[in-house]
């Protein structure tokens, strides 16, 4: 396993990045290659269930329950580390299913936002991969990319910069909350802030 940021501009990683995140949204299970703390290949049939971004490591992490007790991190897999995705004809069903997280907490209720995208200098993409360790679905078309997005509430500040991080290239449809009253006055802020006479 290499612990090397993700190479986020490498087609192969965006094809696999694509097939994991298709395979999220449809509830589809995989049938992965990915490569072990030794180097060594590993197969396995997963269902996706989170995609984690670690800031700190510049990388991201597939979270699924998986029919390989040998799953590297008990279910936590490194993307960059996957050589290969592709669409599983069923996931198996058995007493030895790994779940992303054996001890993971009650989930909190969602809020949720839905977002589009234009897609120009590759924003739509970006978005997918920006957005991606929230709960989402993207959909669209050729101009736009459309996203659903369902976050906890103590995401919204993190939420919030990601979003004004698109600039004009982002729209905010819909919104749970004052995530859209949010916006607005850190806009405000922004522009009080480049207005302000300088002093001399």
């Amino acid at each position: 396993a290499s612990l090397q940021p993700d190479h986020f501009e490498n087609d192969a990683y965006r094809q696999i990045f694509r097939s994991i995140l298709y395979a999220l949204c449809s509830s589809k299970p995989l049938e992965i290659q990915y490569r072990d703390h030794d180097g060594g290949l590993i197969r396995d049939t997963v269902r996706p269930e989170k995609i984690e971004y670690s800031l700190k490591e510049d990388r991201f992490r597939l979270l699924c329950s998986t029919a390989n007790r040998n799953t590297a991190l008990g279910g936590a897999i490194n993307i960059g580390d996957i050589v290969d995705a592709k669409e599983a004809e069923s996931f198996p069903r058995t007493e030895k299913n790994i779940p992303a997280n054996p001890q993971s907490k009650p989930r909190k209720e969602l809020k949720h936002a839905s977002l589009r995208v234009k897609n120009e200098r590759g924003a739509g993409e970006r978005a997918q991969m920006q957005f991606a360790n929230y709960k989402i679905y993207a959909g669209g078309s050729e101009d736009f990319m459309e996203l659903e997005i369902g976050y906890p509430e103590s995401n919204e500040p993190e939420l919030l910069d990601e979003i004004l991080a698109f600039g004009p290239l982002i729209k905010v449809n819909h919104f749970d909350g004052d995530l859209l009253k949010k916006i607005r006055e850190r806009l405000d802020t922004q522009r009080k802030l480049m207005s302000a006479p300088q002093k001399t």
